[in-house]
Formats: C-alpha cells, structure tokens, sequence
C-alpha cells in the first residue's frame, strides 16, 4: 500500500457540516476533499470513504466507489444518508443507493447510512496494522462474491 499519508480520505461533494461532526468524532488522521477524486490521496490512506448527503453528484460518486471498491476492496468505505438536512433522496434513488451499498459490501467493503456508525467503525479500525489478526479477521475475512439478485 506505500506510506501512509492519512488514515482515512473522504471524498463527497462539498465540505460542510456534516464532514465537520464526523471528523470532529475521528481519533486518526484525515482528509477531506471536495470536487475532483484525488487518487494518489486515495491509495495512501488506510480508508476511503465515499460520502453522499445529497442529491448532488449522486452518480458520479457512486461510479468512482464501486470502481475504487473493484481495486481496493477491504479499504473502501460508503456511506449515504437518508435522511437530515438537504437529504431528501426520491425512492427510486434511495433504492440505487441501497444496491450501491450491497455491491461496495460484496465487493468486501464496508457500508453504513449512520455517521456515528462510520466514526466508530473508523476508530475501531484505522489505527490498526494490516497485519493485525483482529483487522483480517472482522475487516478482511474473505466470503464469496456474491450479489444480491435484485439488484442483477
């Protein structure tokens, strides 16, 4: 994986206050970047986590998190919030997202639609070295590659 920069890259589509009430629950090092997906942060960091709280860029981010998540598998975090400011998602949308986060989960990443549940799940992990059995153990254990039907 090279140096670490940072433990955990977050890529949304604008900073705003809920990046700050995140970070601010963050025990490790990050980064939080707006607009273009910086790669080279990306593959440095011990975690990426994708971030949609909006209807803003909805598509674009989802594409970068699967493609990332096909590479990068047991370090690619994604996370949407259904509900709360600027969060109103249509169903037909709500649903995508949902099949987003069982492809990210097949493709053993993790998936959370809960702030808090990223934070502590970011703080359990991201200080932890790869090699950690604990760390390959809940994080890394391999499964089958399967997706769910309703979404195929």
């Amino acid at each position: 994986m090279g140096n670490i920069k940072s433990r955990v890259y977050i890529h949304g589509n604008r900073v705003g206050p809920i990046e700050a009430a995140l970070v601010s629950r963050l025990k490790y090092g990050y980064c939080v970047s707006e607009g273009n997906f910086k790669e080279e942060e990306a593959e440095t960091s011990q975690f990426t986590l994708f971030l949609i709280k909006d209807r803003e860029r909805i598509i674009e981010l989802c594409a970068k998190a699967v493609e990332f998540a096909s590479k990068n598998t047991f370090r690619t975090l994604f996370c949407f919030l259904p509900s709360g400011p600027n969060c109103e998602f249509t169903p037909n949308e709500a649903k995508q997202l949902d099949c987003v986060s069982k492809i990210i989960t097949n493709l053993h990443g993790k998936a959370f639609t809960d702030l808090e549940d990223v934070a502590q799940y970011l703080n359990r992990y991201a200080g932890q070295p790869r090699n950690n059995p604990e760390f390959e153990t809940q994080v890394g254990a391999l499964h089958p590659l399967e997706f769910p039907k309703d979404i195929l």
